[in-house]
């Protein structure tokens, strides 16, 4: 019969204090516990050698332990993680543009049907911020390269200010500033929330297949993505 004590094997302490930090929060460590580990590759790592190291000790010199079916049951968790981090990435689906015929600069009102098949860049951009209008050589550079190969940018204007809500306003910024993407006008930021933005400028680049692969907030960020597809 085997040992049913909490820790027949010395070293199983250590097991016990390193999954749950050295601060125990119940009688034994449950799958429950390694809650947290699936971000953190290099402790599920290290947990994964301990694990398989107690099951080696207890499978031979304790078979009939309660401790064994934990460590079993730990061991199926992390190899979970495992499968989990090995698999593929999937990207979310990028929600549909909200829009009115009448929003549109440069294009007739463009959705999902429209624009499947494509490569497509949103910029989250308004006129009076500084940041988004650095961007503007870069996606220019771009719409010339690519406006033919399938790659489609669209400028979603979301105002900050009172006055950036005027279409009037923003067709002389386009016109001022020589955009010849299509430009939507969202005065009321409904793609705005709908894509949970909050800063200005945002790049949020669509796959054929309608799913987000590339999102960030900030000038350099939409500078360097354009100059890697311009380079490419």
């Amino acid at each position: 019969m085997g040992n049913d004590g909490l820790f027949p094997c010395p070293s199983f302490l250590l097991l016990f204090l390193f999954i749950y930090e050295m601060k125990p929060t119940s009688p034994f460590p449950t799958p429950s516990a390694l809650e947290h580990y699936p971000n953190q590759p290099q402790r599920l790592h290290f947990l994964s050698f301990l694990l398989i190291y107690h099951y080696l000790i207890y499978d031979v010199v304790y078979p009939d332990t309660l401790q064994l079916s934990y460590i079993r049951e730990l061991l199926d968790t992390v190899n979970m993680f495992f499968r989990q981090n090995n698999a593929p990435q999937r990207y979310r689906k990028a929600p549909e543009i909200v829009s009115t015929e009448s929003q549109w600069i440069n294009s007739k009102a463009l959705t999902m049907k429209d624009l499947r098949g494509k490569t497509v860049l949103l910029d989250f951009w308004t006129y009076s911020c500084v940041n988004c209008l650095r961007t503007l050589p870069a996606l220019k550079q771009m719409w010339k390269k690519y406006r033919n190969r399938d790659v489609v940018i669209i400028g979603v204007h979301t105002p900050e200010f009172e006055f950036e809500k005027d279409i009037a306003n923003v067709r002389f910024a386009v016109k001022k500033h020589r955009i010849k993407y299509p430009v939507l006008n969202d005065p009321e930021r409904i793609n705005w929330e709908r894509y949970g933005d909050t800063y200005w400028p945002r790049a949020e680049l669509i796959n054929s297949e309608w799913e987000l692969v590339f999102e960030h907030v900030g000038d350099q960020a939409m500078m360097k993505l354009t100059g890697v597809l311009l380079k490419s």
